[in-house]
């Protein structure tokens, strides 16, 4: 199965969004996000099994229908938790048990279904043995929570989880930080490229499907499977052992934006090959950060070296510039911080476009960053690049961070036309 474009699309557009099929909170955050929207400040607590944790009364009653279910099933280990594989496939067979449609052709050999669960490929005879090592402790922990009647067979249960090992999604906040899983049937259909047309983001658990580069009509939408500023092998390598395919898409198979370097003219250049502007060999060794605890003086050093060395896009200029930001963010050198932010905008810019999430949100980093820093340039720095983020911050995230990004703006302009008189 996959996605093709019946008309135009412009860059911005949401084509679908899908609720998930089953979701669950990451482990280290399941006293910090609400279990049903995913949102902070998740202070009420389901008091039977102390597990999971909740916004509102809204929300807990919208999650009783399942969690009536598993709550029986935490309190028999208590005070142990189940891991979120476990938690998740659970679920999943909370929700078989009182829809039992929804695992249709799983485990049925012949019987794959045009949607839902059973349209999606398991890979079980591609994963590898110690994964199938860690089914087996899933199984073992789900007999010990759940009620016979509420298990399937085994066969079924292996498609299963090889089907959620294959294709859940990691759910991600308005900043792309990981709060959790997820399995959407109809999203798992949209193939991957790493030059990719579309990107997946996330409100709470909701996932939407937005284009972040036109699309023509009959045209197959993509999305890439791997993190943004990958490089090719550490991209292919993780294609082929998560997802079990070797990529052929125009960047793994052409040129790879994320592996050129800047020769001594200044042109950009591939790495190991001789430039064709003026005809230098290059051989640039790796500039990757080896040390994680490395000091933020080192690590200027470091990137300063990149820098000189590296095109803008290069996926290790890329990573330590990142690291670069984050600590002198850490540490509140707030001119240094904007400066960065432009840096990484712009590299964005240049491979995803102006429509891609982390576009929008180090476009707003730097309208954040730079209102610290009193002069002229970066006053007109937060003005240009808050007005970059409010323009696309609707399409890529809309709700919350929209709406604040865009007061904010408004509230910075005024202060700024107020100063000036």
């Amino acid at each position: 199965m996959h996605l093709v474009a019946t008309q135009p699309i412009a860059p911005g557009t949401l084509i679908m969004q899908e609720p998930p099929l089953a979701c669950v909170v990451d482990d280290d955050k399941l006293n910090l996000l609400c279990s049903t929207c995913f949102r902070e400040n998740a202070e009420l607590r389901c008091s039977s099994c102390t597990v999971n944790h909740y916004c509102n009364v809204s929300c807990q009653r919208k999650d009783w229908k399942i969690h009536k279910l598993e709550c029986k099933g935490f309190k028999k280990i208590a005070p142990n938790i189940p891991n979120i594989s476990t938690r998740i496939i659970s679920r999943i067979l909370y929700l078989a048990y009182l829809q039992p449609s929804v695992l249709d052709g799983v485990g049925q050999a012949g019987k794959r279904k045009q949607e839902g669960l059973g349209s999606l490929l398991s890979h079980k005879s591609d994963i590898p043995q110690d994964a199938l090592i860690a089914f087996g402790n899933i199984i073992y922990r789900l007999k010990f929570i759940m009620e016979h009647e509420q298990l399937r067979p085994a066969s079924t249960m292996m498609e299963l989880y090889c089907i959620y090992a294959s294709n859940c999604m990691a759910v991600c906040n308005d900043e792309y930080v990981n709060t959790g899983v997820a399995l959407y049937p109809l999203l798992s259909s949209v193939n991957h490229s790493c030059k990719a047309n579309a990107c997946v983001v996330f409100d709470g658990p909701q996932a939407k499907l937005i284009s972040c580069q036109p699309i023509n009509a009959g045209e197959q939408i993509f999305i890439s499977y791997v993190e943004s500023f990958t490089g090719i092998a550490p991209r292919k390598s993780l294609l082929k052992s998560n997802y079990f395919f070797d990529c052929r898409c125009e960047w793994c198979t052409g040129n790879d934006p994320f592996g050129f370097i800047r020769c001594k003219c200044g042109e950009k250049a591939n790495n190991h090959a001789e430039c064709a502007n003026c005809g230098r060999l290059n051989n640039i060794p790796s500039l990757e950060i080896k040390d994680p605890t490395i000091s933020t003086a080192m690590l200027e050093e470091l990137y300063l070296n990149a820098k000189r060395q590296l095109w803008d896009t290069n996926s290790e200029l890329f990573e330590i510039r990142r690291e670069y930001f984050h600590r002198v963010l850490r540490d509140q050198s707030y001119e240094k911080c904007y400066k960065l932010a432009i840096e990484l905008a712009n590299s964005f810019v240049e491979v995803y476009g102006e429509w891609y999430p982390l576009t929008s949100i180090y476009n707003y980093y730097v309208f954040k960053t730079a209102q610290h820093v009193y002069n002229a340039e970066a006053m007109e720095a937060a003005k240009l690049y808050g007005t970059k983020a409010c323009s696309t911050l609707k399409s890529t995230h809309g709700g919350l961070l929209y709406e604040r990004a865009n007061q904010e703006l408004r509230m910075f302009i005024a202060d700024m036309n107020m100063y000036r008189k």
